[in-house]
């Protein structure tokens, strides 16, 4: 399961890549980037297309990369806080990013 999750993640990253029309998308033409203003806050599916989820993989990726950098860059004393649950919470994903994506492209299929 370790190995299998960042497989999918790698493998549709580079699907999706290869459909990319090489048009720049503004971050508010992806539904992926606002608020969900449908019933029980699920995403859009009407309106969610294949460009819209390489913009919102490498949103998620970033901001979960800027969460770690944080941690180890703490200068202060280590604590369960300031690392094993500071390292936990950056591991889960924020609605409307990274989770939402997995979720959406899983169940197209």
């Amino acid at each position: 399961m370790k190995i299998a999750m960042p497989s999918l993640v790698l493998v549709l990253l580079l699907a999706t890549g290869c459909n990319q029309t090489g048009k720049k998308m503004k971050a508010s033409e992806n539904p992926f980037f606002s608020e969900f203003s449908t019933p029980f806050q699920v995403p859009p599916f009407d309106l969610i297309e294949e460009d819209h989820f390489l913009p919102a993989y490498e949103r998620a990726l970033a901001e979960q990369k800027e969460e770690i950098e944080e941690i180890t860059g703490n200068t202060d004393d280590p604590s369960f806080e300031n690392t094993l649950e500071a390292f936990d919470l950056a591991l889960h994903p924020r609605p409307g990013t990274l989770k939402i994506v997995i979720e959406t492209d899983n169940g197209a299929r």
